[in-house]
């Protein structure tokens, strides 16, 4: 991780925002419904030589590939609300994509409960309100914990 070079975010107001706790609980979901976005509070800002994104999906995964000690490795993809704002979704699923890449690279197994949490119409039954910062009600947990119960069951003959 290399810090952006001259980094000083106190003149901006999304720092501010993330960071002003008083502002994120009460003036943040306000602002959220009102224009339709998302902002959680983490300020990021590439640096001047970060790596790209695909980079640093195959540099995960490849390091995750080599640990020990188990014969299955999986990774749990895991959503906010965001999911339904369209100004991230084709880049969403293009790092989709390269997460099954990589996987299927370094034989690591994914679990990706996207097709059934992106549901338009149920969005309300599956996430809270902007306040809770996309955190699934109960109903959104069981859907989630559905998909991995029965991504176990399709194969209980190998051993972790």
């Amino acid at each position: 991780m290399v810090p952006p070079m001259d980094f000083n975010p106190s003149p901006d107001f999304m720092w501010l925002l993330g960071y002003s706790v008083i502002l994120q609980r009460h003036l943040l979901p306000i602002l959220q419904k009102r224009w339709n976005f998302e902002y959680d509070g983490r300020y990021e800002i590439p640096g001047r030589n970060a790596a790209e994104i695909e980079d640093i999906i195959d540099f995960t995964f490849q390091q995750y590939a080599k640990l020990t000690g188990t014969k299955r490795k999986v990774i749990l993809l895991q959503y906010g609300q965001g999911i339904f704002l369209e100004e991230g979704f084709e880049r969403r699923n293009n790092e989709r994509e390269l997460i099954r890449k990589y996987g299927e690279k370094y034989d690591l197994e994914i679990i990706d409960s996207f097709d059934e949490i992106y549901v338009p119409e149920k969005r309300e039954e599956l996430w809270f309100g902007y306040r809770d910062y996309g955190h699934h009600t109960p109903y959104g947990n069981k859907v989630v914990c559905d998909v991995v119960f029965n991504w176990l069951k399709k194969d209980t003959s190998k051993a972790f």
